[in-house]
């Protein structure tokens, strides 16, 4: 039944206003459940969607637009993007009837353990790298037996949350005329031109503006230093009942310091997941005691500025609360402490304020990028908080073809970026308050031991996590830098579930078995010391596939309607909920699927270890790691067993809990005239790209945890320190340079670019600086003869550039114009697939110069 209906972009002329243009292109997606009953015609449904959907482009003709980036008389900013009538808008019809049923949704409260967002959302292409046209709307009808869920997804640069919430109600009414008739075949298109400017209803007005009057903006870099990626995120819906919804509001009333004093209910929501959020990170370990902690709530601005509705651009200001941890400490002041912050920021709103900010923006429009600054600490002391509660999406009628008409859930693609992300739901007819949290694995579990938490949400199941599940901690990998056997210690008797988590685009592999009781028994390690503990039972583990035997993936993080500027960033595929026990027999096969998945080293485990670990005592308290990198048959380049290895060493710093333990890092080699040669790329050459990208997601997750580390990390770099080698220097706060050091990026001539962060660290340590040459003038020198050296100077590093790929060139440049770790990950995945990279990786094992056609 899969089948496409294209709306051709009506006629428009619409001057989007700047707060609309510095917005990154992606798609706010929303899936809309309903049920179906038994007898329903399909192809009249169909039908009816279809005729609702083209009736609401030609209502809207944006919707069939495209978004481009500026172009070069424009300023060809890459952060400007413009919205222009061509293309169309789409709407994908899929049956799904024999995969999902709305039964089980229904049983589970709509889970999105069983919402598959690849097979359910049309995810348009991200615009970020593309000058091509990337569509502004599509939606996806599936249907499920009894059901169907419609998925609506438009992008940021065309609406905000309230926006797509106003194309939402036109879409419903526009399905009630087709029901009743009044709509049909043949489908018309507008007869006229839509015209609308929304540059005289945002705009700063000619208003200079000051950056510095808005806590939550900044025009500077983004830091990627300070971003936490590749860890175990994990993202859960809650609820809150009426009773404990009217029991926190009671709560929230009870410390008013007077009637003046008054609180909203989004206020108490709001402050209650900020205080949750911020104690269960400092249990995890995540965040230290005397930390201050931020909340960013986006403010809708339409009622400050009086725009007439329906308005559907972006009006949008962010603020920015902040308490310290210690303030949230206790229940009651604690809540009392994060909504006084709350309700003073967002009544210091105004529509000067906004405007102040938009001036701000429109007049630095070419030179910097205006966005929030909180996305730096959004892992740690930081979160975002949208709240669509107040949104009466379960209030729209859809028509009887839904039987009441209206939606049964709304639910977020489980789709990923980095924790920190919270959107609370709109209001549930019964008046409960659904809320979606993507924060950390570790965060996740401190939540749930939470007494206060679990107070106000444990009378109704958290969506996310069946209660008769218990899902085990990530088995650690079976090595240790010794090259020893390390113990297992599973703490309950039953083992009912075990979390592996797969690498990026690897699908989710289920391991069949059953649950039964557990038997320990004791196994020698290699050095016959240590025991090893391993729980086992008697049954087999089915072979292990990549092929996926229920929608089990683990949704990663939400995205937030209305706070656009959240930059996505690698996904990684999850496995849930796999129901094994293990045998003495299946201990080499599973460790071989971590081997496999790079997880731990490949090979024997008695491998020599890459590293040289040693301490010294560090004056006053605690002591001085250093690490050493060992590899001198190899240059010290990066092979997935050092990899492994440098995380182990980094998270263990991460893990320790007191004060006194590693004061410094210091990271240095062991092998004389080389400190790293990058990756391993005899390695590389065997690898599919599955493995590629698996390791390059190891990778990356090993520099942002060591540009994470919370001491001093100093590198000491003597010799070559090229590609993956430099970059591992860049993480670190300081650099110390022997005289022999001799540092580079060389990747583009291998037909890929700098992967690890080389191409937003460098720029922001060292800035985007001319390069030093080497051209013997003096002052006698004559301007001529200064001239011509400098040009020839010039062509020679022209044409040093050329040299290498093109296509590598190309997205180099474009990940060093937005400087950010997701920008750069998507720029080396565009190099990925090409043949330049296979001939570069060729010419290399076969000790000869690649030739690149930029293909």
């Amino acid at each position: 039944m899969e089948r496409s209906f294209t709306v051709e972009c009506p006629p428009f002329e619409v001057e989007i206003s700047h707060w609309d243009r510095i917005l990154p292109p992606t798609h706010s997606k929303r899936i809309l459940c309903f049920s179906l009953p038994e007898t329903t015609d399909k192809e009249r449904v169909v039908e009816q969607l279809h005729i609702a959907f083209h009736h609401t482009v030609q209502r809207l003709p944006l919707l069939a637009g495209s978004v481009v980036p500026f172009s070069s008389d424009q300023g060809g900013r890459p952060w400007l993007r413009n919205i222009i009538p061509e293309g169309s808008a789409q709407l994908i019809v899929k049956d799904l009837s024999e995969e999902l049923k709305f039964s089980d949704l229904a049983r589970t409260n709509f889970s999105q353990h069983l919402l598959n967002t690849e097979q359910l959302c049309p995810l348009p292409e991200v615009g970020y790298f593309k000058n091509e046209l990337v569509d502004v709307c599509r939606f996806q009808a599936n249907f499920i037996e009894g059901g169907l869920l419609l998925v609506v997804s438009i992008i940021h640069n065309a609406a905000d949350g309230r926006g797509v919430t106003e194309v939402i109600k036109i879409f419903a009414n526009e399905l009630n005329k087709a029901q009743s008739g009044e709509t049909r075949y043949p489908l018309e298109p507008r007869p006229d031109v839509y015209c609308t400017n929304r540059t005289k209803l945002v705009s700063g007005h000619g208003v200079p503006g000051s950056i510095e009057n808005h806590a939550a903006w900044t025009s500077d870099p983004a830091n990627a230093h300070a971003q936490i990626h590749n860890v175990e995120n994990s993202c859960r819906t809650f609820r809150i009942s009426v009773k404990a919804l009217s029991d926190l509001r009671g709560s929230l009333s009870a410390i008013a310091r007077g009637p003046d004093e008054w609180f909203s209910t989004n206020d108490a929501i709001s402050a209650f997941i900020w205080r949750s959020i911020m104690l269960a990170r400092h249990r995890a370990g995540i965040l230290n005691g005397d930390a201050e902690t931020y909340v960013a709530q986006p403010v809708d601005c339409r009622a400050h500025l009086e725009i007439p509705m329906p308005y559907f651009g972006n009006v949008i200001y962010m603020t920015k609360s902040s308490v310290l941890l210690s303030d949230l400490t206790d229940f009651e002041s604690g809540l009392g402490a994060a909504a006084r912050a709350l309700r003073a920021d967002i009544k210091a709103v105004t529509a000067e304020k906004f405007r102040d900010l938009v001036g701000y923006a429109e007049r630095t429009a070419l030179e910097t990028h205006t966005r929030l600054n909180i996305l730096e600490a959004m892992s740690t002391s930081g979160i975002i908080l949208t709240s669509l509660f107040k949104m009466d999406l379960h209030g729209m009628n859809f028509g009887p073809i839904f039987g009441d008409g209206h939606i049964k859930a709304l639910r977020l693609p489980a789709r990923g970026t980095q924790a920190g992300a919270v959107i609370v739901l709109p209001r549930v007819p019964d008046g409960s308050c659904e809320f979606m949290v993507t924060e950390q694995e570790s965060t996740i579990k401190c939540l749930l031991e939470d007494e206060y938490f679990s107070r106000f949400t444990n009378d109704a199941d958290s969506i996310g996590a069946p209660r008769e599940e218990f899902v085990a901690p990530l088995l650690q990998p079976p090595i240790t830098s010794e090259g020893r056997m390390v113990s297992v210690d599973n703490s309950s008797r039953v083992i009912e579930a075990i979390t592996v988590k797969s690498a990026p685009d690897i699908g989710p592999v289920t391991i069949e078995a059953t649950t039964a009781e557990v038997e320990p028994i004791t196994i020698k390690s290699i050095s016959d010391t240590e025991p090893v503990t391993i729980g086992v039972t008697t049954a087999e583990i089915d072979p292990v596939g990549t092929e996926v035997t229920s929608p089990v993936v683990e949704p990663t993080t939400i995205e937030s309607d209305l706070v656009e500027p959240v930059t996505v960033g690698t996904t990684n595929a999850e496995v849930e909920s796999v129901t094994t026990e293990t045998t003495v027999s299946e201990v080499q096969t599973l460790t071989s699927i971590l081997k496999e998945w790079h997880l731990v080293p490949a090979g024997d485990v008695t491998m020599p270890s890459t590293l040289v670990c040693n301490r010294i005592d560090a004056p006053q308290v605690g002591t001085i790691k250093i690490i050493q990198l060992n590899r001198p048959a190899a240059k010290n380049a990066l092979s997935v067993q050092m990899v492994h290895e440098l995380s182990c060493e980094i998270e263990e710093i991460h893990h320790e809990r007191h004060m006194g333990g590693t004061r410094a890092l210091v990271i240095a080699s062991a092998v004389d005239g080389i400190f790293c040669a990058g990756a391993d790329l005899k390695e590389r050459k065997d690898m599919s790209l599955t493995e590629t990208q698996a390791f390059l997601t190891s990778l990356r997750g090993l520099y942002s945890r060591l540009a994470a580390l919370p001491i001093p990390t100093i590198a000491c770099v003597s010799g070559q320190a090229l590609g993956g080698g430099l970059e591992l220097a860049l993480c670190c706060h300081l650099r110390v340079f022997a005289s022999n050091a001799v540092v580079a990026l060389p990747e583009t001539r291998l037909a890929i670019i700098p992967g690890a962060g080389g191409t937003y660290r460098l720029p922001n340590i060292m800035g985007l600086c001319n390069r030093l040459v080497g051209a013997d003038l003096s002052e006698d020198t004559p301007a001529f003869s200064s001239r011509v050296l400098a040009l020839e100077t010039g062509i020679q590093l022209a044409e040093q550039i050329s040299d290498a790929g093109p296509i590598a060139i190309r997205a180099a440049i474009r990940a060093l114009s937005y400087s950010c770790e997701a920008v750069e990950n998507a720029a080396y995945e565009s190099v990925l697939k090409t043949k330049d990279r296979k001939a570069a990786l060729a010419a290399f094992s076969e000790k000869r110069k690649p030739i690149l056609v930029g293909e």
